[in-house]
């Protein structure tokens, strides 16, 4: 869908430009960018080495499993847990209760429904960019391997 070199920029334009014809698809695509920035920054910020990390985010999903992910590897630097990261976690909730519902095929959503949505996860998105940044890590490079 997105590559690393992907511009932030570039990521959301093509996410907003589903939001009219694709809403579905557009509250898919902002939910996985959310999911790849929260990965990223553990995988940049946590503490662990790098392959038996990313390896143990492979089988990570679902929200209370990423504030799990987060709390062992990245809040020791920020200070603060994933859901205090995002401004608008509960909002973030209720856009992964849709994600899951569109997943299954278990509902549908209208344009204006998914761009609340899709907002809400970019900004979350954003607000997990800024912790990085405050960590002095830039998601959008080449990721580093840490080793034991």
């Amino acid at each position: 869908m997105f590559k690393v070199r992907d511009s932030k920029a570039y990521r959301e334009n093509k996410i907003r430009g589903f939001i009219a014809t694709e809403p579905g698809l557009a509250v898919l695509m902002a939910s996985a960018h959310f999911e790849w920035v929260v990965k990223r920054t553990i995988l940049k910020v946590g503490h662990a080495p790098t392959r038996p990390l990313r390896q143990q985010l492979g089988a990570v999903y679902g929200l209370d499993r990423y504030k799990d992910a987060w709390r062992e590897q990245v809040q020791h630097r920020t200070g603060v847990g994933l859901a205090g990261t995002v401004q608008n976690w509960s909002q973030v909730y209720d856009a992964f209760k849709l994600r899951g519902a569109l997943v299954h095929g278990a509902g549908s959503t209208s344009a204006r429904f998914a761009k609340r949505h899709v907002d809400v996860l970019l900004q979350a998105a954003e607000d997990v960019e800024a912790a990085a940044r405050k960590c002095r890590v830039q998601l959008y490079r080449r990721l580093r391997a840490r080793r034991s």
